[in-house]
């Protein structure tokens, strides 16, 4: 993954493995009954009738069995202990013809958006603005949230009350075997009869900062029957679609194929001798451009380094980064499970360093680039 996948507003939600199993859990948990006992109204039933590991086995083989899933999930996201962000979702889906609708009712920028996905594929509404967009995307729902599950491993810890509701709490450990610098955990408190999560949160410390995030589920229905009609959107005869930016997109396997190819000039970034170029890829258009190497040390390692065109965002208003100088320019630098990102900014581009480096080695590589 490159740091071009992470735009600036999110940098602060780049949680590794764990993201994606809490996404997961929103996807796709069956309704079940427990293995060994049935809870009672005094509590979850002992650990000694039904084992942590049968709790365990029970949630992740129930991850894609479900039918269809009905719920309201309340997100909210909070830095060094300050709230900075909370939206309301609301999501219908249906996991045996890959169907979804998402209604994003209540975000931080205060805007609404509507989004359906059906067999002839997705399209997203945005009432405040009127306009929407389609696309041609289909996936398998089901397929997607088994992977993302298996990008974890659970533990059983105890049994509780939480809200009034008898739940058990798991705790996700991500499968991670590289040496970290951000420490991540993850908390699933899953619901005694249903096995379904009634809340979710994602941890992560690191030597600068410390966010969470957490993510609660209402108004859950399991496998009940949805009619077509809620996969189907009715956009207003007045609204607007956007025309599409067409983008020439291609991935190269050498540098001098996508030098000749590129309209803009391409760095030379001098990376440690152990990393060997390994791809890049290039889309250019009328209104953005970017291209992307990627290097690779043969094993775990990656460094990728980007140039587009100025995105306008000033990173100085952003209190993820920390200010460094490059050469005679300043730099934002952050450090996240391990990897450095270094960005600055150079006659109307965008430059964008990330991989597995030191603070020192990533300076030492963008300062002979940063005039380019």
């Amino acid at each position: 993954m490159s740091a071009d996948d992470f735009p600036p507003s999110r940098l602060v939600a780049m949680l590794g493995a764990l993201l994606l199993v809490s996404s997961a859990v929103t996807g796709a948990v069956a309704m079940a009954a427990p293995i060994g006992s049935t809870p009672t109204a005094d509590g979850p039933s002992d650990v000694s009738d039904t084992s942590g590991e049968e709790i365990v086995d029970t949630f992740k083989q129930r991850v894609d069995s479900i039918d269809t899933l009905v719920l309201t999930k309340t997100t909210k996201m909070t830095m060094d202990g300050n709230q900075t962000s909370t939206t309301e979702t609301k999501l219908w889906a249906d996991f045996e013809t890959d169907r979804i609708r998402r209604e994003v009712v209540g975000s931080g920028s205060g805007s609404e958006t509507i989004t359906v996905r059906n067999e002839t594929g997705t399209i997203t509404y945005r009432p405040d603005e009127n306009q929407y967009n389609t696309y041609d995307v289909s996936s398998n729902v089901s397929t997607m949230a088994t992977r993302m599950v298996g990008s974890a491993e659970f533990e059983y810890e105890a049994s509780e009350t939480v809200d009034g509701n008898e739940v058990y709490r798991l705790r996700a450990i991500p499968n991670t075997t590289s040496d970290r610098n951000a420490d991540v955990t993850g908390t699933v408190w899953v619901d005694t009869e249903t096995y379904f999560p009634t809340k979710v949160t994602v941890d992560t410390d690191t030597e600068r900062m410390n966010y969470t995030m957490t993510m609660q589920f209402s108004n859950v229905s399991l496998n009940d029957d949805l009619s077509d009609s809620r996969f189907t959107i009715d956009i207003p005869a007045n609204a607007s679609e956007p025309e599409p930016h067409h983008h020439e997109r291609h991935t190269f396997d050498s540098l001098s194929d996508v030098r000749s190819e590129a309209e803009m000039s391409v760095p030379s970034p001098e990376v440690p001798d152990e990393y060997e170029f390994e791809s890049a890829y290039l889309s250019e258009g009328d209104d953005y451009s970017v291209v992307r190497l990627r290097y690779t040390n043969g094993s775990d390692g990656d460094v990728s380094l980007s140039k587009r065109s100025d995105t306008g965002y000033n990173y100085s208003d952003n209190d993820v980064f920390e200010a460094v100088d490059i050469g005679n320019r300043t730099g934002w630098y952050n450090e996240f499970d391990g990897n450095s990102i270094l960005i600055w900014e150079s006659a109307n581009h965008t430059y964008t360093l990330y991989g597995d480096l030191s603070k020192s080695e990533t300076i030492e590589i963008a300062e002979p680039i940063e005039g380019e």
